[in-house]
């Protein structure tokens, strides 16, 4: 018998495309705005799809030169963007 669990299934994983792992209904254009606008908040920069000719729900991540410390930091903030603009749309 398969394990369960009773944590829900994440909105966004690494699974490949079609795997059913990304659920895009849940990022329609409100949630990518509010996505956007908690980024600022939580004072993460990422590159807009738009700048490279993608779309906005499509964003780029630079790693830099960070510590490790600030990278955690920088990875828990996006965390909470995308909580935040899953968390309205609900």
């Amino acid at each position: 018998m398969p394990e369960t669990s009773s944590e829900p299934a994440p909105a966004v994983d690494s699974s490949p495309p079609g795997s059913g792992g990304y659920q895009p209904a849940a990022f329609d254009d409100a949630a990518i705005a509010r996505f956007y606008e908690a980024l600022a908040g939580e004072g993460v920069r990422v590159a807009n799809g738009l700048w490279f000719g993608d779309e906005p729900r499509v964003f780029r991540l630079g790693f830099g030169l960070l510590s490790m410390a600030d990278l955690d930091a920088a990875l828990a903030g996006l965390t909470g963007a995308l909580r935040k603009a899953l968390r309205k749309a609900a």
